[in-house]
């Protein structure tokens, strides 16, 4: 909460050192993991589960709200807006695909199925089915990957309330604070379940919309960005298609 309040700065120093460490936990977890993988866990796919962890992967990837951040940072030097940006997106999924490997590898689908649903994370399971040392990184790993997470998207709902709804920053900063609070203290939901509604539905709608915002400045913008690209009207009309279902998707899993 301090680090937020503080501002971009302090945000962004810590998260430097937060990622330097948590590439650092991957690299030990990988380590540590190699003779314990089985390969036998790779083979057999269920289709009846393919959309399964959608509003999860797609919460994984909401980096957008950090674009604005990256802009205010990089200050005088611009130009280099295009290289954070693929960095900043390439660099998670390679991350991603790593720990995906490795947990599949040592856990399993089945033995995944087996723990209680607030138990079904990775870094739970990792610490359930492997050697307590394991465990240990994972865990570590996980409130890396929540605390940088928090920073980011943390910053950004409290510029929202303060310069986009005109709130005090003290009032932005409590209506930030408070919600995920109030869930996490009175256990509204599980972790998992708060992913994927927060990743389909509002990453879905936060998807539809900057995709509509970039077809309108680049038929109205009167300024020159940092670098520009084609509207893609086929392929952003199939991403809007894929959104719009993602969100239909999530709902009807929660209510029906």
């Amino acid at each position: 909460m301090f680090i937020v309040y503080k501002g971009i700065k302090a945000t962004g120093r810590t998260e430097l050192y937060l990622i330097s460490l948590l590439l650092a936990v991957v690299v030990l977890i990988g380590i540590f993991s190699i003779n314990k993988i089985n390969s036998a866990f790779y083979t057999g796919f269920n289709w009846q589960q393919l959309f399964l962890p959608y509003g999860v992967i797609l919460f994984a990837f909401m980096g957008s709200p950090g674009i604005p951040e990256v802009h205010q940072v990089l200050g005088k030097h611009k130009n280099l807006m295009r290289e954070a940006i693929l960095a900043g997106s390439v660099l998670p999924i390679i991350l991603y695909v790593i720990f995906t490997i490795i947990i599949v590898g040592v856990v399993g689908a089945d033995n995944f199925s087996l723990l209680e649903p607030n138990q079904r994370i990775a870094t739970v399971a990792l610490s359930f089915y492997s050697h307590p040392i394991l465990g240990i990184l994972a865990n570590i790993l996980a409130v890396l990957s929540m605390f940088t997470s928090f920073l980011t998207l943390g910053l950004a709902l409290v510029q929202v309330y303060h310069y986009d709804f005109k709130l005090p920053r003290n009032i932005a900063l409590i209506l930030t604070f408070s919600i995920p609070l109030f869930i996490a203290l009175f256990k509204l939901t599980t972790f998992i379940t708060i992913l994927g509604i927060t990743g389909a539905v509002a990453g879905g709608l936060d998807g539809i919309l900057i995709i509509l915002m970039y077809w309108k400045a680049k038929l109205l913008g009167d300024r020159k960005p940092e670098y520009s690209l084609k509207p893609h009207k086929l392929l952003g009309s199939a991403l809007i298609f894929m959104f719009v279902l993602g969100v239909i998707y999530q709902l009807w899993k929660i209510f029906l």
